[in-house]
């Protein structure tokens, strides 16, 4: 690996273990609305980055809409997800979830299958990230058995979004979707791996695949008998093209803002148990039929 590819997976690493920190942070209510963030030098120093990583993050965010930033003010919270961290019992279905709670539930189980049809990977790499933290810290136990088919749009697919509204940064809004699909995609399945290889976790079965489809929506599917679903919120943003140095106005999906639904297969009310093998059936005509 060359010097200037490991440096930039480096930052994009600092990068995504700040984020998923702060988005953390904003889910537990750690950060109430209305409040003051703390200062860029005083979350560099907590979490060991560089300030630059700390003001890209708070930049992203901002963009999203969860916080404002002012100069001379600070950064202050403006809006917090709604329906988080529901009520950790079983009788879920049909109710506002979050996937922190869904991926707890999996990973307390002896054998887990996961399929997931999802836009970048990065809410999931995200959560393997803290789990796999929570695993080497001896606060979890992982499962004995994962099994993940996750499927992906396909790369070349011309997505209705993330888009640039300015068509000249069209191809470069594509190249920006494929290497953040590429490096989270990559970091899931390496992160699982590195569970078989530590010995947490005793069998491991990873496959990524891509379909031409554009996803309206997230889906998590669990053993075939519970599903967390959430549609996309489409909206009009700015997002900064590093390599061009460039800020622009694109339609994207705002994942944070998405609200989860859990079913449960075996629930007292039929609809879903017709929902949750209606998804798995069609998740598996996907993948045999169009995924590659």
């Amino acid at each position: 690996m060359s010097d200037e590819r490991s440096g930039t997976t480096g930052r994009r690493q600092r990068f995504d273990d700040v984020m998923s920190t702060l988005r953390s942070r904003l889910l537990d209510g750690e950060y109430p609305l209305h409040s003051l963030l703390p200062a860029e030098r005083d979350l560099a120093a907590e979490l060991g980055v560089a300030r630059d990583t700390v003001r890209s993050v708070l930049t992203e965010l901002a963009n999203e809409g969860w916080v404002e930033r002012r100069q001379g003010s600070g950064t202050r919270v403006i809006r917090v997800p709604e329906g988080i961290r529901s009520a950790r019992s079983t009788d879920q279905s049909g109710q506002p979830a979050s996937l922190e709670w869904f991926m707890d539930q999996a990973f307390a189980r002896a054998e887990v299958t996961l399929d997931v049809f999802t836009l970048t990977a990065e809410s999931l790499n995200n959560q393997l990230r803290r789990l796999d933290e929570r695993i080497q810290r001896g606060k979890l136990e992982a499962p004995q058995r994962i099994v993940l088919r996750m499927m992906l749009p396909d790369p070349e697919l011309d997505m209705p979004y993330p888009q640039s509204l300015d068509p000249q940064y069209r191809e470069a809004m594509r190249e920006r979707q494929r290497e953040l699909a590429e490096w989270h995609s990559g970091e899931v399945k390496g992160r699982l791996l590195t569970f078989k290889a530590r010995g947490s976790v005793e069998t491991v079965d990873v496959e990524i695949r891509h379909v031409p489809l554009t996803p309206p929506f997230k889906v998590y599917l669990m053993n075939g008998e519970e599903m967390l679903q959430a549609y996309y919120v489409v909206g009009e943003r700015p997002l900064v093209l590093k390599r061009l140095e460039t800020e622009i106005q694109a339609l994207d999906a705002l994942g944070l803002i998405a609200k989860f639904t859990h079913f449960v297969k075996d629930s007292d009310d039929p609809n879903h148990a017709l929902l949750v093998e209606g998804t798995q059936a069609w998740f598996d005509s996907l993948w045999k039929n169009l995924a590659k």
